[in-house]
C-alpha cells in the first residue's frame, strides 16, 4: 500500500543509523565474549561487510560448561529475549515432504546456536548486560 511504501522509505532513510548501531554492538559482542571457550560467532569474510541482522553464537556444551538450551533459559530468565538459529530448511513442515535431504552443518547450527539481542534500538549498556547474564552462574529467579 501507499502507506507502506512511506514507512519503508522513511526506514529507508534511517538505514545508515540502524546498521552503524548493528555493527558497534556485534562489534561489542565480539569484544566482550572474545576470551570465552566454548563460544564462537560468524566471522566477516575478507571484502564482505556485514549487516549483523543477527549476532548468533554457537554454544559447545562441554567447553562452556551449558548447552544452549539451558543458557537460553537462563539468559530468558533474566529477561533477555534469545531465540535458537533457525532450523534448517529441509526440517521445517512445511518443506518436509520435498525430501530435501539432511543438511549436517545447519542441523549442527541449529542445535547449538543460539541467536542473541540485536536490534537496532539496543545500547551498549544492554550488550553488556547481556555479556555479564551470559557469563554470570548465578541463577535469575
Amino acid at each position: 500500500t501507499n502507506l507502506q511504501a512511506a514507512l519503508g522509505l522513511a526506514q529507508l532513510e534511517r538505514l545508515p543509523e540502524f546498521l552503524a548501531v548493528k555493527r558497534r554492538n556485534a562489534a561489542l559482542y565480539r569484544e566482550l565474549l572474545a576470551e570465552i571457550p566454548g563460544l564462537s560467532w560468524q566471522e566477516e569474510l575478507p571484502g564482505a561487510e556485514s549487516n549483523w541482522w543477527l549476532f548468533n553464537v554457537l554454544v559447545d556444551p562441554e567447553l562452556f560448561g551449558e548447552d544452549r538450551v539451558a543458557l537460553a533459559r537462563r539468559l530468558r530468565e533474566a529477561g533477555i529475549q534469545v531465540r535458537p538459529v533457525f532450523l534448517p530448511l529441509p526440517d521445517q513442515p512445511a518443506y518436509r515432504q520435498y525430501g530435501l535431504g539432511v543438511c549436517p552443518v545447519a542441523a549442527d547450527i541449529h542445535r547449538r546456536g543460539l541467536s542473541l539481542p540485536s536490534a537496532s534500538f539496543l545500547t551498549e549498556e544492554d550488550v553488556r548486560y547481556v555479556c555479564r547474564v551470559l557469563l554470570d552462574r548465578t541463577p535469575y529467579w
